[in-house]
């Protein structure tokens, strides 16, 4: 793979740099923003080559520990599919623009940078994104290793989006209620109102599958079928946790 301003951008994008720096209007105008700071949030996906996994990964978790301290940062998670492979699924959450900023700048960033031309399978896919649901207090987690973590992309119908969007904050409170729920989180794309993006974690498979059984779910389950403007598909994963704190 051959380095490039244009590939050393997406690399510093998919572990920190967030592609919303280059692109304002994704969180409206730039002067809104300075007036009010907003938190940035995003997740990414990262194809690794199976053989460079291991080292990746390491850098990668490096990455996390040392993010987490920052300053400016709320979260920063790295998860794996609980079937295994060579993808990894970041979700950050940052105070602001600045905070990304400064993290761009950071030694941990850049070792992540120095690896991507020669670990990375594809150019990572990363996506900004535009909170719905209220922010709510982190619970502290006993045991990251054991965790359900449910990350759902959902591209719904135009027309359905205001029904689909009221339907689905309505699970939001009792689904963090739920017995075993760690975070529920609903937002939608910056670059598509239509697309939703929701992010769960659970203490257990067990309290996760109890979760989809419960009658709040009733009035969602009705009208998901019809909402959806293409097939669910790849849009749900099950994740495990790969950088516990």
């Amino acid at each position: 793979m051959t380095t490039t301003i244009g590939a050393a951008i997406r690399s510093m994008a998919l572990a920190g740099t967030a592609a919303i720096l280059l692109t304002p209007s994704l969180n409206g105008p730039a002067s809104a923003q300075d007036a009010a700071p907003a938190p940035v949030e995003f997740h990414a996906t990262i194809s690794v080559k199976p053989e460079a996994m291991d080292g990746f990964l390491a850098v990668m978790r490096e990455n996390a520990r040392a993010s987490r301290a920052e300053e400016g940062n709320v979260s920063f998670d790295v998860y794996g599919r609980e079937e295994g492979g060579n993808e990894l699924f970041l979700m950050e959450r940052w105070a602001d623009r600045a905070a990304v900023e400064a993290h761009g700048r950071t030694p941990h960033l850049q070792a992540v940078v120095a690896r991507v031309d020669g670990d990375l399978a594809a150019a990572p896919q990363e996506q900004p994104l535009v909170r719905l649901s209220p922010m709510a207090p982190e619970k502290p987690i006993a045991n990251p290793a054991a965790t359900r973590n449910v990350a759902v992309t959902i591209h719904v119908k135009p027309e359905m989006r205001e029904r689909f969007q009221a339907t689905l904050l309505d699970v939001v409170e009792p689904s963090r209620a739920a017995p075993g729920n760690l975070a529920f989180d609903v937002y939608h794309h910056a670059d598509d109102e239509n697309a939703f993006f929701i992010m769960e974690r659970w203490t257990s498979v067990a309290e996760h599958e109890a979760h989809l059984e419960q009658p709040y779910n009733e009035p969602l389950n009705a009208i998901f079928e019809e909402s959806l403007a293409q097939p669910l598909g790849e849009g749900r994963r099950l994740l495990k946790d790969l950088a516990p704190s």
